[in-house]
């Protein structure tokens, strides 16, 4: 070693001459693609993804009339330059804003066609990809409406202003947003349905790693100082509405009948902060509540 070389620096040459011979990984990478998320944050999201999919699929069967099977196929970083250059039409897309960005929910034209059809009552044996019309498009908004809302609100985004495209002209341009940015993460579901197995993928603009960091890792060990402490935990039914004078008739004993069923949502609260969607059932013969979600935001209930 040159006596003209610090300590410091010899201790840097010597871990670099440390690592050779070991087994070193190299992974393609296309500098094309943008990268923002760490592979623990698109794990993240994929494991949340994966939770809300039953009630995701759920929702679906209330439009769709028979519930369809959904399975994430991949997350990903992609950019919005070029991004439909080669996309076949007539298209079935929803457009829609999210974080002052354009964002969009392409499926198959075909299996869209199908659903849609299927939702009318004139489902065809093989349909074949065609422009809608006024009203089909309107059943096709609202499948795709429900969709993006459901897979982009663990994100923490909100799709607004939504419409359907049929041609690439209608999709917008990611440079008309106040600040331009190209970055899309890309989510792809296979979805199997009323006209079999298609291909969803939601291109989502404005997810950044602060707003999934708490969709990655597993929960902290619990202090052992705070093991015992006891929380209040509630179930939040349906209510139900009673006259001024009934309300003022009560007395202890009597009976107010609510609407709840099995069945029926319901929010879990601890502490009065809402942390999960529910639902009401029975186990063991007992009403009970399954959680079906996690918020992503914990809020106070009123």
């Amino acid at each position: 070693m040159s006596q003209d070389t610090d300590p410091q620096e010899a201790q840097a040459i010597e871990r670099v001459l440390g690592n050779r011979g070991r087994d070193v990984e190299v992974v393609e990478r296309d500098f094309r693609r943008p990268r923002r998320l760490s592979a623990e944050a698109r794990e993240g999201i994929k494991r949340r993804l994966e939770a809300d999919l039953p009630q995701v699929e759920k929702s679906l069967a209330n439009l769709l009339g028979e519930r369809p099977t959904l399975s994430l196929e991949h997350v990903r970083e992609t950019t919005a330059e070029g991004l439909f250059e080669d996309v076949a039409t007539p298209l079935a897309a929803l457009v829609f804003e999210a974080d002052g960005s354009v964002g969009w929910l392409m499926w198959e034209s075909r299996a869209a066609i199908g659903a849609v059809e299927t939702v009318l009552g004139c489902p065809t044996e093989n349909p074949k990809a065609r422009r809608l019309s006024a009203v089909e498009a309107k059943v096709l908004e609202r499948v795709l409406v429900q969709l993006a809302g459901d897979l982009a609100r663990p994100l923490g985004l909100t799709p607004e202003k939504p419409r359907i495209a049929q041609a690439t002209e209608g999709l917008g341009s990611w440079r008309d947003a106040p600040s331009p940015d190209a970055h899309r993460v890309e989510i792809a579901f296979v979805l199997a349905g009323p006209s079999g197995k298609s291909k969803l993928s939601l291109y989502l603009p404005g997810v950044k790693s602060g707003a999934v960091k708490h969709l990655t890792g597993q929960p902290g060990e619990l202090p052992e100082h705070l093991a015992g402490v006891q929380v209040h935990v509630c179930a939040r039914l349906r209510g139900c509405e009673i006259s001024l004078d009934q309300l003022l008739a009560l007395e202890a004993g009597d009976v107010i009948p609510i609407e709840a069923r099995v069945g029926d949502p319901a929010t879990l609260t601890v502490e009065g902060f809402a942390i999960a969607r529910a639902q009401m059932g029975k186990h063991r013969d007992q009403l009970a509540v399954r959680i079906e979600r996690l918020e992503s935001r914990v809020e106070e209930m009123e």
